[in-house]
């Protein structure tokens, strides 16, 4: 299973995990499989700038995982991006700016993105698809959000600007999909710098990330699914 580790400050957000995706050819043995697969796309939402990451089942239906992710904060079927993408359309002009239609902040994307994997999810306790309930599926989710005050005229004014991070997973003991996340002022504005780990690090594991250079001063690490 892939592993996902973002770090958070205030003045920079990054979020590392590996791209390639294997198939199981022995017991004992791996190979590479699908070199052109991505497992992190960006969206830019009303009110945010994210990173998603996943981990766990690549594919949704026979759909690439971020190909389905993409569809479903982008509010379009497959089909309707005719091979070209999900990206985001924000044209200007005479200084006005045009968005999509129902485009969504970033509470109501993280929403959007629980609500369908839930339903995916008691599809396959449905079938009984044990292989990919056994796989599961984690989102990591980190990025900024900003608020903006409007003001007579079309002007605003910046209200702040925040590091945010979410993680939506599949809970096999609630048979649902689950939601961690990260408080508003978690210590960023303080200085705290903040690493997430996705799935959860063994021990080990954890006590070499804590005490690796740039995680060292005043470092949290959270571990989550």
């Amino acid at each position: 299973m892939t592993q996902i580790i973002s770090h958070l400050a205030a003045n920079h957000i990054c979020q590392v995990s590996d791209f390639l995706v294997s198939v199981r050819t022995s017991r004992s043995g791996l190979d590479p499989h699908d070199r052109a697969f991505s497992k992190s796309i960006l969206y830019l939402a009303k009110d945010a700038l994210v990173a998603v990451g996943f981990t766990g089942m690549a594919y949704i239906n026979d759909i690439p995982t971020d190909e389905w992710i993409a569809s479903i904060l982008a509010g379009q079927s497959l089909r309707a991006s005719d091979g070209r993408g999900f990206g985001t359309q924000i044209r200007s002009t005479a200084g006005r700016s045009f968005y999509p239609t129902n485009w969504l902040d970033i509470g109501l994307a993280v929403k959007r993105l629980q609500d369908n994997l839930a339903m995916v999810f008691a599809d396959l306790r449905r079938r009984r698809e044990t292989t990919a309930l056994k796989a599961g599926l984690v989102i990591s989710i980190v990025g900024w959000q900003w608020k903006w005050r409007w003001h007579r005229g079309g002007d605003a004014t910046l209200l702040r600007s925040s590091p945010i991070a979410c993680t939506l997973f599949y809970d096999q003991d609630l048979h649902g999909i689950s939601l961690e996340r990260l408080s508003r002022y978690w210590g960023w504005e303080r200085g705290t710098t903040q690493a997430i780990a996705v799935p959860k690090l063994p021990s080990s594991a954890r006590a070499r990330a804590t005490s690796c250079s740039g995680l060292r001063d005043g470092a949290r690490l959270t571990c989550w699914a």
